[in-house]
């Protein structure tokens, strides 16, 4: 995620799920396929001059996340590799909705 972005975007609230240095993790350091800074964005937003609320990680969200991440990163362990559909994108385990989502951050507000 890009903290600048949502910043300049005038972005109220950043939610998110898993933390990157637990993200980092499974991909290990100089990974050219993931390019993470360790910075986090707590950090960067409270230099800016705006508020924005920032809440995360998500429980039960980050350990999925992180899960499915890791199926992930084990199947694509070569770099530059795409899997059989040319996708870069992860395949979920499970069948989580938009309302299992909602009730996930409901302990936020």
């Amino acid at each position: 995620m890009c903290t600048g972005t949502i910043y300049w975007a005038n972005i109220g609230r950043l939610i998110y799920a898993a933390s990157e240095e637990e993200l980092n993790k499974l991909t290990g350091a100089g990974n050219e396929e993931n390019m993470t800074m360790s910075l986090p964005c707590r950090e960067v937003l409270k230099r800016g001059q705006k508020a924005v609320e920032v809440l995360g990680p998500v429980k039960p969200w980050d350990d999925r996340v992180i899960r499915e991440s890791g199926k992930w990163w084990k199947k694509h362990a070569v770099q530059g590799e795409k899997d059989v559909n040319g996708s870069r994108e992860p395949e979920l385990d499970g069948d989580y909705s938009v309302a299992d989502l909602q009730s996930s951050i409901d302990w936020l507000s």
